[in-house]
């Protein structure tokens, strides 16, 4: 059963307006025809309304920064699985990434982490769009599968466009070893 779902074009991004209950609960198919050959950005695209999430899968990394996964059980047969930016040690080692904000406005930033109980302190840096948000990683328990969100701060971007947020360790305690960031959430205020 074909049904045309409404949508708009703005700025070069594919709005489409999707029902809120899926018309088939088990595998709801999307066709998209286009003419021509479709121009796809890899940015992705941030709208004001809705809480952003930037996985560790899609950041640009640099230094030491490496991107794992980890799996673990909890009870017998359910593996949980997730994946991380780890290696990270000095203010060399750098994750970021790029995307476009449709609105300006205030923006609440949290990181999803983990950083156990076995090691030092550690502080980092995160920077964007002109706008600098220094934080002391919060101890997250004694298994590096255990991560938590820490509300880091609000950032205001004055203007739509391209921006970047990036991330990196300022200082770690002897042991050297940073977070292991999953994911950072914005969240628009």
């Amino acid at each position: 059963d074909l049904k045309i779902i409404k949508y708009t074009v703005s700025e070069n991004d594919l709005l489409l307006e999707v029902p809120l209950i899926p018309p088939d609960a088990v595998a709801t198919v999307i066709k998209i025809e286009v003419k021509g050959d479709p121009e796809i950005s890899d940015i992705m695209t941030i709208m004001e309304e809705y809480p952003a999430s930037l996985d560790a899968y899609a950041a640009n990394r640099s230094g030491n920064a490496n991107y794992s996964q980890t799996r673990w059980t909890e009870e017998f047969g359910d593996w949980k699985y997730a994946s991380f930016i780890d290696g990270w040690k000095d203010q060399g080692d750098v994750v970021y990434w790029r995307f476009k904000i449709t609105e300006p406005g205030f923006y609440r930033v949290l990181l999803d982490y983990s950083f156990t109980d076995a090691k030092g302190s550690s502080e980092g840096l995160i920077q964007m769009d002109g706008q600098e948000l220094y934080f002391e990683a919060l101890k997250t328990g004694d298994e590096r599968h255990h991560f938590r969100d820490h509300q880091i701060g609000v950032v205001n971007v004055e203007t739509a466009g391209i921006k970047e947020l990036s991330i990196n360790p300022v200082s770690t305690d002897n042991t050297g070893e940073f977070i292991q960031l999953q994911r950072v959430k914005l969240i628009p205020l």
